[in-house]
């Protein structure tokens, strides 16, 4: 999909149902990958994190950056 578009929440159940049956294979995220998605995509499972308009479209793309880090450490 092209950038900026709608987190789909449906497909945190994919997510949890893959990981169940894979836990140590890594999943990767892009789609809508920002501070309010995050904490639910890796608590799903995921593990890598393609950030895009959450960082480019942002004010501060710095600041962004260090609030998204922050979260995949918590």
């Amino acid at each position: 999909g092209k950038q900026g578009q709608a987190f789909l929440p449906e497909v945190l159940k994919k997510i949890k149902a893959f990981h169940k049956k894979h836990p140590d294979m890594p999943i990767a995220a892009d789609g809508h990958v920002d501070e309010t998605t995050i904490p639910d995509l890796k608590k799903a499972g995921v593990n890598r994190f393609g950030v895009g308009s959450a960082i480019f479209g942002s004010d501060d793309p710095v600041d962004s950056l260090k609030k998204l880090e922050q979260l995949l450490t918590d």
